[in-house]
């Protein structure tokens, strides 16, 4: 689980190794309580700015950490992340 979303990123000569935006996001999601919702707010704000965002990424991400249960069919989004994808979606058009 924790492999899950690992960027490997180059600065001054040094190997980073950091999770990528879909997961990052999903994490402020899953630890909101002990982040605080301004906090959760910001990255999904941030997110949404990107211009390549990773919806698909971001839902699987979503349902592996249990950020919320969906329920009915294996393609429903998980209820809390349900606005983003929607606004996502909307936006599409």
């Amino acid at each position: 689980m924790f492999h899950e979303g690992i960027e490997t990123h180059e600065l001054d000569g040094v190997q980073l190794r950091i999770y990528d935006p879909e997961k990052t996001l999903v994490d402020c999601f899953r630890y909101r309580n002990q982040l605080g919702m301004d906090v959760v707010l910001d990255a999904l704000r941030l997110w949404r700015e990107r211009r390549k965002k990773k919806l698909d990424v971001l839902l699987k991400y979503a349902r592996m950490r249990h950020v919320a249960r969906s329920e009915g069919s294996a393609t429903a989004p998980p209820k809390l992340l349900a606005p983003v994808v929607l606004g996502e979606l909307r936006s599409l058009k």
